[in-house]
C-alpha cells in the first residue's frame, strides 16, 4: 500500500473481507508471497495471522527470494 494510505485500516479490511470469502468458498489455508526485506508487509500479514512457513530461494524474475506465508481459513 502506498504510505500515504497506510495506517488507515484500509489494507486490513480488504484482506479481512478476502479471507470472510475464502471461509465461505470453504477454503482451509489461505497462502501468499511477500518479498523478506519488505518488513512492514510480513508484520501487517503475522498482525492478521498469517506465519511464514518458508523462504522460497528465488521466487521473483530479478531473483529475490519469497517468503510464503500462510494462515488457516
Amino acid at each position: 500500500m502506498a504510505p500515504g494510505w497506510r495506517e488507515k485500516g484500509i489494507g486490513q479490511a480488504l484482506t479481512s473481507r478476502l479471507i470472510e470469502c475464502l471461509q465461505k468458498s470453504n477454503a482451509k489455508e489461505v497462502f501468499l508471497y511477500v518479498r523478506p526485506e519488505n518488513k512492514v508487509a510480513v508484520s501487517f500479514y503475522q498482525k492478521l495471522g498469517f506465519e511464514i512457513v518458508e523462504t522460497i530461494k528465488h521466487f521473483y524474475r530479478n531473483g529475490d527470494d519469497a517468503y510464503s506465508m500462510k494462515k488457516g481459513a
